[in-house]
């Protein structure tokens, strides 16, 4: 049995999840609720999945419709939505695995999807259930994770000497922590978000929009939380998190660079630590550095948190090499010179 789930389908896409112990709570990348926050013109949220007997197959996506200025014809890509997803599935069935990407690779087919990229999730090791001849799995970065026990009752103490000095400055110099999951808490973060990328002119697919905070608001509103550092009720730092199951993501950060002196960014992952510990989250995922590179700067800074990672995997899933690399030469030819801050993507050419 093969069902596609989109918006003219939601219930029965939610059902469907519900019928076969998929949990929104637990696995909040794959929900439906999630995806719609990358929904733009000509962008969906979309979702595969395969049943034979008790096993089953699910892969939510985002799917893209490419621009007439490339392909004059309809066609689409995907890609699976910012963080960590990728295939779920409750066999690990060889025959099985691969009939159902089979499935979905006639199907991309048909539907004149020629291309995707795959985010897995390090903690599914869902890249080990993926391994198909369409599909060019590589290591992207790894990511830092630190592992909560019920007796960790002086976290503290765990860090590295670097990042116990930043917190006590930042208690020093007065920063206070308050932790909110309100509308308002939301705007305050993105306030503070958006004035950090425009100071460090970072690349536009960072640069989420006012609608997708409001939206995550709402459909995520009891899987999140903002913490705010303030400095004489003014806020100089965030961080959004968002709970996945047993997991604290560290999904967005920022810190007023006039305040990143203080050790503000320090204090506020240690807060993520703490509330992470007093609500019985089990794992909290920092995420990784700018880079691969095991001496990223970024990287470096969460491993003084925790010296535990995980690798983080992706997959670039090709279903009509010959449209795809059509699409890659206009681009190259048209459109490269003034995006080549994205000429290494596999989807470039969505950059025009």
């Amino acid at each position: 049995m093969i069902e596609i789930f989109n918006k003219e389908n939601r219930s029965q896409w939610l059902e469907t999840l519900k019928n076969n112990n998929i949990n929104f709570n637990e696995n909040i990348y794959h929900s439906p609720q999630y995806l719609e926050l990358y929904e733009k013109d000509n962008s969906f949220a979309e979702a595969f999945f395969f049943k034979k007997a008790n096993n089953f197959f699910y892969l939510p996506y985002i799917k893209n419709q490419i621009s007439k200025k490339l392909l004059s014809e309809d066609y689409f890509d995907f890609e699976t939505a910012y963080g960590y997803s990728g295939p779920l599935s409750n066999s690990e069935d060889e025959v099985f695995l691969n009939q159902a990407w089979e499935n979905f690779n006639i199907f991309c087919s048909k539907a004149r999807i020629i291309a995707g990229l795959i985010r897995f999730n390090p903690f599914l090791n869902n890249h080990l259930i993926s391994k198909q001849k369409f599909i060019r799995i590589s290591f992207e970065k790894d990511i830092v994770i630190k592992n909560l026990q019920k007796d960790d009752k002086d976290i503290y103490e765990q860090y590295e000497k670097d990042v116990k000095s930043n917190i006590k400055k930042a208690i020093k110099n007065n920063i206070l922590i308050n932790i909110d999951d309100s509308t308002a808490a939301i705007k305050s973060f993105r306030k503070l978000y958006i004035k950090l990328l425009k100071t460090k002119k970072t690349n536009d697919f960072y640069f989420f929009t006012e609608n997708y905070f409001s939206k995550l608001s709402q459909n995520l509103s009891k899987n999140y939380t903002v913490i705010l550092a303030k400095k004489n009720d003014e806020i100089v730092g965030a961080a959004l998190v968002l709970i996945s199951g047993q997991v604290a993501i560290l999904h967005l950060s920022a810190t007023d660079r006039k305040f990143s002196k203080f050790g503000t960014a320090s204090l506020l992952r240690h807060e993520v630590v703490k509330y992470s510990y007093n609500n019985n989250i089990k794992q909290i995922n920092f995420g990784g550095g700018l880079t691969s590179d095991k001496n990223d700067s970024l990287l470096k800074f969460k491993m003084g948190f925790s010296k535990e990672t995980k690798k983080f995997y992706i997959g670039k899933f090709l279903s009509n090499k010959e449209i795809y690399e059509k699409a890659c030469g206009i681009w190259k030819k048209k459109y490269e010179r003034d995006n080549k801050n994205y000429s290494k993507y596999f989807l470039k050419y969505n950059y025009i």
